[in-house]
């Protein structure tokens, strides 16, 4: 099989980000000074590469910490040694983030930037292989996605991603440990429906 690495950047386009015109205004008045040392377009050029590079994120890893919480998965802990593939239904994963930007003229800060950053990831299909209390691979995904960037409660980006099926697999090694009853991790899950 072919070992797939996706990152959120690639799976969302995000390589090259077109932020909407309302929410770079209310960037560029934060930094007004900034912008007219730089220049518009090279202020907005840097913040878009800026926001991008936040966002190499492996999209499996991101699944797979979030499946590792699921309840269905605690019965793989009594007996870790055992090799288990379970077939996951629909369901939808979300991911929030907050990148910061900051904003550097002659090595010296101007601003700094908080943004707001929330992925859902439909899947409507994946196996999990399971063995030593981790998840050790995630095979054949199939789904589709949403992205939306803002600042301030300002969206300057929404995306989505059309239906993309990954038929290889992700390898984690050592693997991602499934996660006691009870314990926490940073991404979130939604596994209502979708």
């Amino acid at each position: 099989m072919n070992n797939v690495e996706v990152t959120l950047k690639e799976f969302f386009g995000l390589k090259e980000i077109k932020l909407n015109e309302s929410g770079l205004e209310a960037v560029k008045q934060q930094v007004a000074n900034a912008v007219s040392t730089l220049g518009l377009n090279t202020f907005a050029d840097g913040l878009r590469n800026s926001i991008a590079s936040n966002f190499d994120m492996s999209v499996g890893g991101i699944l797979a910490a979030a499946w590792s919480k699921q309840r269905e998965l605690q019965k793989y802990l009594d007996n870790p040694k055992a090799t288990n593939y379970l077939r996951l239904a629909e369901h939808t994963v979300s991911s929030d983030h907050k990148p910061e930007v900051e904003v550097l003229i002659n090595e010296k800060s101007v601003a700094k930037f908080q943004f707001e950053a929330q992925f859902k990831l439909e899947i409507y299909g994946a196996n999990l292989m399971i063995q030593d209390g981790m998840i050790k691979k995630v095979i054949a995904v199939s789904g589709k996605g949403s992205c939306t960037i803002s600042y301030k409660g300002i969206e300057l980006l929404k995306k989505e991603s059309q239906n993309i099926d990954l038929p290889g697999e992700v390898e984690f090694n050592p693997g991602i440990v499934i996660r006691a009853a009870g314990e926490t991790s940073h991404v979130t899950q939604n596994l209502a429906p979708a």
